[in-house]
């Protein structure tokens, strides 16, 4: 039985100096079916150190990667995300981006159920723009810590709703691996590393 590719190249050879030992003097091998048999080993060596060099080069690359990231714990970093934290104190900071003429820009903040909580406007006259929910809902009263969503749009001078860029700022607290892929917590968020748009000291 075979149990790792390691064993190949081995069994191989000893397979075909069992049949040069045994082979019939009235029979013996065609020449050209040795040098197809050695070919097809030569080839196979070559295959298997062809694989070893991947697998080597893919834990080096892994690693190199880990150390990487594992660099981000402790960083600011601005991402992509629809989502926000809320902590029973402070909610997870909304950089908007919008081009000029925009008048006004309008914040919705939902529940993990998507339920409305809380409509915000603001007047900003720079772009970026810092946003904060501060936690209320419609009516003033303190919601439970936890996810919200939220979405952004805004209206420029003629009325119309125009679609703004929006990131989430904030320190990377832990690394997290899942199905082959990364993930940076964030204040209580959960993102994938492709999210992140760029990384503050």
């Amino acid at each position: 039985m075979i149990n790792s590719v390691e064993n190949y190249p081995d069994i191989w050879l000893r397979l075909f100096l069992a049949q040069l030992k045994n082979q019939s003097p009235l029979n013996p091998f065609d020449v050209s079916e040795l040098t197809s048999q050695l070919a097809q080993f030569s080839q196979m060596e070559e295959l298997y150190n062809v694989s070893k060099k991947l697998e080597k080069l893919e834990e080096t690359t892994r690693m190199s990667l880990l150390g990487s990231l594992l660099n981000l714990i402790g960083k600011e970093v601005k991402a992509e995300s629809s989502s926000l934290w809320f902590d029973g104190e402070e909610s997870t900071p909304v950089e908007v981006h919008f081009p000029e003429g925009i008048k006004e820009v309008t914040l919705r903040v939902f529940d993990k159920s998507l339920f409305p909580v809380k409509v915000l406007k603001f007047n900003p006259s720079t772009s970026p723009f810092l946003i904060q929910w501060d936690g209320t809902d419609s009516l003033g009263r303190k919601m439970e810590p936890g996810l919200y969503y939220f979405t952004l749009e805004g209206i420029d001078q003629r009325g119309q709703v125009v679609g703004l860029e929006s990131y989430i700022r904030g320190r990377v607290s832990a690394l997290e691996q899942e199905g082959g892929q990364f993930y940076v917590s964030v204040g209580g968020l959960v993102l994938p590393l492709s999210s992140i748009f760029s990384i503050n000291p």
